[in-house]
């Protein structure tokens, strides 16, 4: 059985749902290797994210299951082996809710814990951390339930990763995960240390996102992953996180693993983002590039039979032209007289548009989407 947490420190909610399930033992739930996936509700399907080591098993451990295993390794009720006694998961939970990073709401089916939704509201760098970018200036946790009342920049780093670590009896406990819209400058260490274990990946995004991403950024989103956390950063877009515990007996020596998992949130609508970010590129558009798509969009209209290349110099000249008698027409010629340079240096081309925020829900006071696993 769960653990009754006090989850009553600011930036914390419990949110109490009907328990539809009958859950089985504990013992007879034992996490499914990498190479299978689960599918869930409509479309989407879990997708193997990473997998890291948790430790090294003794000769004598490797034969034991994970509930045997997580008894004697772990301390009682926590998925993870602590630095210190007190540095457990509401400690760390407690760090990010009193910094106001982030917002957490636990939702129970039961005394058991469902599902997690998490809205990342900032992330704060070692440079607003201390006026003289001091990691090791300790801050004072002021909730009730946390035993150890101090913490640096450093467990500030580490409570990202460790408040994720915790789960229901059957090893199914998932997270709605979320930026507030509009984050602001993410440090590389959560990228390095959080985003690419726990963010979303491009093998659950619907293709209409990706196109929109590639597009925008001309990059492979597997080779630059962080131009995807970027994107979800600036427009909200969320993902679903989940993991489990796997024992590794194929090499030596036996290892016990965390798995990482993504999926997408069948929920989520589109429309609205792919429309909002192509409205944002064609408002963002330079004066000359704006005026280079009107006239490509006019020719093509009036002389169809242009081949590409006839259309590139006519689009080239008339730009030109135009440019020059708004040149004449014009007091303020400052900004034309830039505009001419580029175009005359510059051949027609498809100009990246930047990335676009949009409110894709209306939120509560709390700034979380209304994700419930047992409805999708």
């Amino acid at each position: 059985m769960a653990p009754k947490r006090d989850l009553s420190a600011q930036g914390r909610t419990t949110e109490s749902s009907p328990n539809k399930h009958k859950y089985n033992e504990l013992g007879n739930i034992i996490p499914r290797t990498p190479t299978v996936q689960e599918k869930y509700g409509n479309n989407s399907s879990y997708i193997l994210n990473i997998d890291e080591v948790i430790l090294p098993l003794e000769f004598g451990d490797s034969d034991l299951n994970i509930i045997k295993i997580m008894g004697k390794y772990f301390p009682q009720h926590q998925y993870f082996i602590p630095e210190y006694p007190g540095k457990d998961q509401n400690y760390y939970e407690t760090i990010l809710c009193e910094t106001r990073s982030a917002q957490i709401f636990h939702t129970r089916n039961g005394d058991d814990l469902g599902f997690t939704k998490l809205l990342i509201q900032k992330n704060i760098s070692i440079d607003d951390w201390d006026k003289s970018s001091n990691p090791y200036v300790a801050r004072t946790i002021y909730s009730t339930s946390c035993t150890n009342k101090r913490y640096n920049y450093w467990d500030y780093q580490k409570a990202w990763e460790k408040v994720l670590l915790v789960q229901n009896s059957q090893m199914k406990h998932s997270w709605f995960i979320r930026f507030k819209e509009g984050c602001e400058e993410i440090p590389l260490w959560f990228f390095s240390n959080w985003w690419l274990k726990a963010g979303a990946i491009p093998e659950i995004l619907p293709q209409e996102i990706i196109k929109v991403i590639t597009q925008e950024s001309k990059k492979d989103l597997k080779e630059y992953p962080f131009i995807l956390m970027q994107f979800c950063a600036e427009t909200g877009m969320p993902w679903i996180l989940k993991w489990d515990l796997n024992i590794q007996r194929m090499e030596f020596p036996a290892t016990l693993k965390r798995n990482y998992y993504a999926r997408w949130w069948d929920k989520f609508a589109i429309t609205p983002v792919i429309e909002g970010r192509k409205f944002r590129a064609k408002n963002k558009k330079s004066h000359v590039a704006q005026l280079k798509e009107d006239i490509t969009r006019e020719l093509l209209k009036a002389r169809p039979e242009l081949t590409k290349g006839e259309l590139q110099l006519q689009v080239y000249e008339t730009t030109f032209k135009r440019l020059e008698e708004s040149l004449k027409s014009s007091s303020t010629c400052k900004s034309l007289d830039e505009d001419m340079v580029q175009c005359s240096q510059i051949k027609p081309s498809s100009p990246i548009p930047p990335y676009y925020s949009i409110k894709q829900d209306n939120d509560s006071d709390e700034g979380i989407s209304d994700f419930n696993p047992t409805h999708i």
